[in-house]
């Protein structure tokens, strides 16, 4: 817990800058808080990640997935502009693919003349991967994961306003089960952060123009009780708050469903608020979820994900990674 602790504030110390001196980041698709999960809880997930949006929120995470997870999303925003996500996910690893566009955007010259359209598109990559303490060589008896998370991002439009970068990010996870907190039985509680781009070059476009990528860092902490409501806090070293929970009704074959949840969140928008709300359900080994945010000043936003689950015995989770089947699988 020491050595837990001087890494906390060691990085909360390097992320922390005064706003005259701050770097600012860069706008576009990691600012979107992603998945329809974690949108409905405010984007409270960096400790409540277990599933396959570990990659984006805390790749330490990735250590505790049992199973695998392949999901996507499509999204249109305000009517204009298109944005979706393809993830895959699975014990300690997993990857994610980016994009949003704006089409038919006027190209104008000095005298507002019409030239044509203007192209503009974002992509993004993300890959990253987790590992327990336990499981290291070194053996170390800690309920400790640590996780790195690698982004690259690419804006294509015109050639003097193209431009590629990428960053590096660590990450902790910490998680304890079976807890009696006040008197409360807790099923588990986990602390977990990420120092978003705590290594990037920045990014420098044709023309010449240059901007920082980060750092940031950003802390979250989350308790899950035996009936599976779950609560998250996160917030950012610049302000930024998330709240989020979710209860999660499981046992209900005899409906044709394997679980439904039900989840609330909130976050600030400098001093504005920004409140969500969605559901999640799940049937066999696919699941679909959906949310909506509220914007103080822009029009709300819905989002549906639609994920697949699948566990051992499974051809391809066992294909690439065996030691995940037992050993009379047939798929083996």
């Amino acid at each position: 817990m020491k050595i837990l602790t001087a890494v906390l504030l060691a990085l909360l110390a390097f992320s922390y800058q005064p706003s005259a001196v701050r770097a600012q980041s860069l706008v576009g698709l990691f600012e979107l808080e992603e998945g329809a999960r974690p949108l409905a809880m405010g984007g409270a997930f960096v400790a409540l990640a277990e599933d396959e949006h570990a990659i984006f929120y805390n790749p330490a995470a990735l250590a505790s997935l049992k199973e695998l997870y392949f999901s996507g999303l499509y999204e249109s925003r305000f009517a204009r502009v298109n944005y979706g996500t393809l993830a895959l996910a699975l014990p300690n690893f997993g990857g994610q693919l980016f994009f949003l566009g704006i089409p038919g955007i006027s190209e104008r010259d000095e005298r507002a003349v019409p030239l044509g359209e203007l192209p503009y598109g974002q992509l993004g990559l993300i890959a990253g991967a987790g590992l327990w303490l336990s499981e290291a060589p070194l053996e170390l008896d800690l309920p400790l994961a640590v996780g790195l998370q690698l982004k690259i991002y690419r804006v294509n439009t015109l050639p003097e306003g193209s431009g590629t970068t990428l960053s590096l990010a660590p990450s902790l996870l910490w998680r304890q089960e079976r807890l009696l907190l006040a008197g409360i039985p807790v099923q588990t509680l986990r602390f977990g952060l990420i120092a978003s781009d705590l290594l990037s070059p920045g990014i420098s476009y044709g023309r010449g123009h240059y901007e920082s990528w980060g750092p940031g860092l950003r802390l979250g902490a989350a308790a899950t009780l035996p009936d599976g409501l779950s609560m998250a806090f996160d917030v950012e070293a610049n302000g930024t708050f998330h709240l989020g929970g979710e209860w999660q009704l499981r046992g209900l074959e005899t409906l044709g469903m394997a679980e439904l949840s039900v989840r609330l969140g909130l976050k600030n928008l400098g001093s504005l608020l920004a409140p969500s709300i969605g559901f999640g359900l799940r049937v066999n080994d696919f699941r679909v979820d959906y949310a909506f945010a509220w914007h103080p000043v822009l029009p709300g936003v819905h989002r549906i994900s639609f994920s697949a689950v699948f566990g051992p015995p499974n051809v391809l989770l066992c294909a690439l990674r065996p030691e995940f089947c037992p050993p009379d699988d047939p798929t083996h």
